[in-house]
């Protein structure tokens, strides 16, 4: 099962930019540093022209250097400056509105960017399940086609054993039964030979039976023929 391989999903990272949109940063420095420049430099304008028209019209009136005519241009100047405080303000709202819409953007892609691993990686971690499992299944088929020769070849050689036992036992069989009938030959044999010789004894007992009643007899008949002679007298 180790060398099924298990690649694992290609997952998007996230860039630098979203990373700087997450943390709600709204324009780049450089903007917001031009921003504030263009501020700075357009009170700074409309300031002069303003305090230039006003000096104009106090020496037009007969009060320039007048404490008035200060008062007056001190007044110009510190409206610059209001306008400026203002305008810095402002772009400080802008950017931070900048800030809050990168953010919201920023956690959109985020997510996309998340549900997009989340499938690579569930798609992956299927794929990668459907290889194991057909390796699974063909070391499942392999082992099973393994055993079954395995047992085959234990069957044979089951057989070949049977086989031979079976001869072999057929063999004494055959060994075990000649030798019976050998000796079942040789029984009927030497019990043949044995009544021959009992009867033969007994014709030759039964003979000298004969032959010694037929001597008694003849011994008798001797006597009487004796007992019946005149001459003998």
């Amino acid at each position: 099962m180790g060398q099924v391989p298990q690649p694992n999903a290609q997952q998007m990272g996230i860039s630098p930019e979203l990373q700087r949109m997450l943390q709600g940063e709204g324009f780049s420095p450089a903007i917001l540093a031009q921003m504030k420049a263009g501020v700075t430099d357009s009170t700074a304008r409309a300031g002069a022209q303003n305090l230039s028209q006003t000096k104009r019209a106090l020496g037009e009136a007969g009060m320039a250097g007048s404490p008035a005519a200060a008062a007056v241009t001190g007044d110009v100047s510190r409206q610059v400056g209001q306008a400026q405080t203002e305008g810095n303000r402002q772009i400080d709202i802008q950017n931070a509105q900048e800030g809050l819409t990168n953010f919201r953007t920023g956690v959109g892609a985020q997510t996309t960017i998340g549900l997009s691993n989340l499938e690579q990686a569930n798609q992956m971690a299927l794929a990668n399940a459907n290889r194991l499992f057909a390796a699974m299944q063909q070391n499942t088929a392999n082992q099973q086609g393994a055993n079954i020769f395995n047992t085959g070849n234990e069957n044979q050689q089951k057989m070949t054993q049977a086989g031979q036992t079976s001869s072999f036992l057929g063999q004494q069989g055959n060994t075990w039964g000649n030798q019976s009938l050998n000796k079942a030959a040789n029984a009927e044999t030497q019990n043949v030979s044995n009544q021959m010789t009992w009867q033969q004894n007994e014709a030759e007992r039964e003979r000298q039976r004969q032959i010694v009643n037929q001597g008694q007899n003849e011994n008798r008949w001797q006597t009487a023929a004796q007992g019946f002679n005149p001459l003998a007298a």
